[in-house]
């Protein structure tokens, strides 16, 4: 699951980035009759991390509230 992460220091990972961007997810849970909890994952489309499974979200545009971004994203 992990292989794809890089090798730097959490601190020197997303240097790249011009700036930190904020976001917005979500835990979605669902019990089902046997009693078993269910997440909904998303299979991510592009990369980074093609075809790897994530949690629902997405970038947090700061004209919106976050409950907005995330009814934007979910």
């Amino acid at each position: 699951m992990f292989e794809n992460l890089s090798s730097l220091p959490l601190a020197q990972r997303w240097r790249g980035q011009k700036y930190p961007m904020a976001s917005v997810l979500a835990l979605i849970q669902r019990n089902s009759n046997d009693g078993e909890s269910r997440w909904l994952l998303i299979k991510r489309q592009v990369e980074p991390f093609a075809g790897k499974w994530a949690l629902v979200g997405g970038k947090w545009e700061p004209t919106l509230l976050p409950c907005a971004a995330w009814s934007a994203s979910a």
